[in-house]
């Protein structure tokens, strides 16, 4: 459903897509490798900055 709306909301001219979720950190990296359409997602559970580069 995240990817749907992010690519949704790029199509309908979006520069930047960012995504605040509440998972956890092993569950926030996992979305964040897999999801390329959103640019920045923030956790509320992660209190350090992590970069995944695609």
């Amino acid at each position: 459903m995240l990817e749907e709306v992010a690519r949704d909301t790029r199509d309908d001219g979006a520069d930047v897509i960012l995504a605040v979720i509440e998972i956890g950190h092993q569950w926030t990296v996992q979305v964040a490798k897999n999801l390329e359409s959103i640019d920045v997602l923030f956790s509320a559970h992660i209190t350090r900055i992590l970069t995944i580069q695609s």
